[in-house]
This record gives C-alpha cells, structure tokens and sequence, in this order.
C-alpha cells in the first residue's frame, strides 16, 4: 500500500533512508525531515487549518522522475512523492522530496544535490514546479534550541496549509522600480 504522506512513515522511517544517505564517496542525500521517533498524532487544535486545502502541484517535469518502486516510491499524479536525478537549472542533477501536509498540515519540499547546498536559482526553480508562482512559501530558520540539520547539503520549503503568510511590504524589501541590479 502505498503511503499518503512521507509524515504518515513509520516511526522506522530512518531505516529506509539507508540506502540513500550521502557517502564520502558521493551518493544521493534525500531528506524527509521527519524524525524515527516521529509521533504521528495530528493537533487536536484545528481551527486554523483545513488539511484538505493543500495548494501543492507537482509538473510534468518531475513526474518523469518520480520514484516509483522500493520504500520511497508513490503512484504518478499523487501529490506527494520523491524525484531523483531531476535536472536543475544550473545543470546539478537534484533530489526532491514532495509531502502535500495531509497529515501535518504543512507542505513541504526538500531539496538536495549531491554536493553542495542547493542555491537560491535551484530552490525558485523547484517551487515553481511544486507550487503556483504567486504562493508564498518560506524557509525557516528557527531559534537554536529548535535546530536540526541532519543533512548539510539540504534545505526546506514550507507552507502552512490554509493560511496566508504574512508579508513585508515590497518597499522594505528594496525598490522594484530598479528591477534587479547585478
């Protein structure tokens, strides 16, 4: 039976990454950012979310390179799944992993190379084929009691499940009238 959602894994779910972690002689690094002793129970709080309102899509790009078999795969068209060996736009192949939030509430992408730190052309790139271009997502950095990096050559996106988040204005930002000055 295929599964839901990578968040629904088993608490075991760090075994069947073995395969796929880095080596020192290079090999694909795929994170799902849920930890062995993941507890599954959803927040029992839901008045700020409808888990079933998940604005993700995955493009025909990356079906072609979905994971269909082994413990990683899921069914093509399912809106969560991993994608290896994807080429990115700077010409490094990526590793991709897709999990809608149905069971978290939160939508995530993580995004490896084999290596280095994906770059900010790469993280655009893939967003836009996982969300619409006008979604907000983000990535975290959160207080150091809260770190984890179990992986050093990935990084996240994230979007709360029905919410919006919230923004700067454009002007704390800079001045889109300059448009993009190298």
């Amino acid at each position: 039976m295929l599964h839901r959602s990578f968040a629904a894994l088993s608490p075991g779910v760090d075994r069947l990454f073995t395969g796929w972690q880095q080596s020192r002689g290079g090999g694909w690094l795929v994170s799902t950012s849920v930890p062995a002793t993941f507890d599954r129970k959803l927040p029992t709080d839901r008045r700020f979310v409808s888990y079933n309102t998940s604005a993700m899509k995955i493009d025909q790009h990356l079906e072609h390179y979905r994971v269909i078999t082994g413990p990683l795969r899921s069914a093509p068209g399912e809106p969560f799944g991993a994608f290896l060996e994807v080429p990115g736009p700077c010409g490094e192949k990526l590793a991709i992993m897709v999990d809608n939030g149905e069971t978290s509430g939160w939508e995530h992408v993580s995004v490896s190379t084999r290596r280095r730190i994906p770059n900010w052309i790469e993280m655009a790139w893939v967003k836009d084929r996982c969300w619409d271009e006008e979604d907000c997502v983000v990535q975290f950095h959160p207080a150091k009691s809260r770190y984890v990096n179990n992986y050093n050559v990935v990084l996240h996106m994230w979007r709360r499940i029905g919410e919006t988040f919230p923004t700067p204005p454009d002007i704390l930002v800079g001045f889109k009238e300059l448009g993009e000055l190298a």
